[in-house]
Order: C-alpha cells, then structure tokens, then sequence
C-alpha cells in the first residue's frame, strides 16, 4: 500500500485539485452565460429596433390608401363633369367652366404626388428595417467593404432627403403631361389626367405594399432569432445554476478532507 507519508501529502492534494477544478468550471461556466445573455440582448436589441422601424414604416404608409382613393374619387368625377358643366353652362362663364374642368385633375394629382412623397418615407423606413443588423452582426471584412465615412454617410442622408423631394416635384408631371399629349377638348385632358393620377397614386400603393411586406417579414425573421437566442441563453443559465453549488461542494469536501487528515493525524 501506499506509505503515510504519501497518503498525508497525496489526499490533500487531490482534495485542492479538485476543489481549483470546480472554481474554474464555475468560472468558465459564468462567463459563458453572461455570454450568451449578452448576444441575447443584442438580438433582442435588434429586432425591437427593427419593429419601431417597421411601425414608422407603417405610419408613413397610412395616409397612401387615402390618397388613392381620393385620387379614384376625383377621376369618376371628372367624367361626370361634362354632364355638370352642361347643365351649369347657360348660368355661368366659361373661366368658371374650365376652373370646374380642372379642378378634379388638380387634386388627383395632388393626391397622386402626396402617395408618392408618403411611399418614398415609407419605403425608406422600411428598408432600415430590413437592413436593420446586417452590418452590426457581420465579420470584420464585411463591414470594411461597406465602411463610410462620417462624410460620406452626411452626403448619403442628404441624398435620401433631396431623392424624396425630387420624387415628389416628379410626380407632379406625369398626368399633365400626358394630358398634353393626348389630342382633343379640355374635358378629354382633364379626364385622362385624373386617370392617369388615380393609377399612378395606386402604383404607390402596390410598391410601399411591396416594400412593407419584405420589412414584415425581415423583422419577423429577426424576432425570431431574437426569441431563439435568448431561448437558448436562458437554457444555458438554467444548465449552468448548478456549478455555485459543485464548486462550494468541491471546496467543502476539500476542507473536510484536511481536517479528517488532522484528526487522524
């Protein structure tokens, strides 16, 4: 067998092993925790901020259904305008006819342009959403080759700004224009520019449509791995509420150990 000597040096020795082997599982084991909490909270940081994005999206889009519909209302008007103007025409001149003639074209085209200001901001809010984490969760070479400046990123926001401007001064232009192309009397043009607008505010609506249904579900997808995530912290503090327990087991049995020796001894 072994000799008393050994034993008095050996047993203590594996006792303190073991006890230094459950601290630094607890330690190992806490840290990979708050690990795994903390990419949790990242995820879950991400994917609300994708919802808040998402929500202006959604509030931007609002006032689009309204203006398509007001642009159609105003297109069935203008084709019962002629009938209204003939029989308003013995009593009044023809500068109020044609104001009555280019009333409905002027507010669908205001409608029309007011939908498309309202899709740009939408579209654009939605698209954050989208894009919402792509840079935050990639590797380091992936973010080096889409870098910007502090710069560069004024000049890209005052490009968004001014592009939204210029899509709404845009959209002003097409139902007149086409208007002006199309041959024949004053009633002719105002009912194929208020047509025109009714279907250019409805295009709106079908790209902001579009656009919303990729932000629903890109967010969608990134509460999902939000909610996976932290499922997955969470098991992993669960799994881990032992190791407090195993290592002041582990230097309970080694003090014991000691003291057993010295009564012994």
């Amino acid at each position: 067998g072994l000799s008393e000597k050994l034993v008095e040096v050996l047993v203590p020795s594996m006792s303190a092993i073991s006890a230094a082997i459950g601290l630094s599982a607890e330690f190992n084991g806490k840290v990979e925790v708050a690990r795994g909490k903390e990419i949790a909270a990242v995820t879950l940081q991400a994917a609300a901020e994708a919802e808040s994005y998402l929500a202006q999206a959604e509030r931007a889009k609002a006032i689009v259904p309204l203006c398509v519909g007001i642009a159609t209302t105003f297109s069935a008007f203008a084709l019962l305008a002629p009938a209204f103007v003939a029989e308003l025409a013995p009593k009044v001149g023809a500068s109020i006819i044609t104001e009555i003639y280019l009333i409905c074209p002027v507010f669908a085209v205001l409608s029309a342009a007011v939908a498309a200001l309202a899709t740009q901001e939408s579209i654009s809010l939605a698209s954050a959403a989208i894009g919402l984490g792509a840079r935050r969760f990639s590797s380091s070479q992936d973010v080096g080759r889409t870098w910007l400046s502090a710069t560069e990123q004024i000049d890209k926001a005052s490009l968004r700004a001014r592009a939204k401007w210029s899509s709404f001064a845009v959209s002003v232009l097409p139902a007149p224009f086409l208007a002006l192309l199309y041959p024949g009397s004053l009633e002719f043009r105002a009912i194929v520019a208020a047509a025109a607008a009714a279907a250019q505010a409805a295009y709106s609506l079908a790209r902001v449509e579009y656009t919303l249904a990729r932000g629903v579900d890109a967010v969608a997808l990134k509460s999902r791995c939000a909610a996976i995530s932290d499922t997955y912290a969470n098991q992993g503090a669960r799994a881990g509420a032992i190791l407090p327990f195993t290592s002041a087991l582990s230097g309970l049995c080694a003090a014991t150990t000691v003291a057993v020796e010295e009564v012994l001894a």
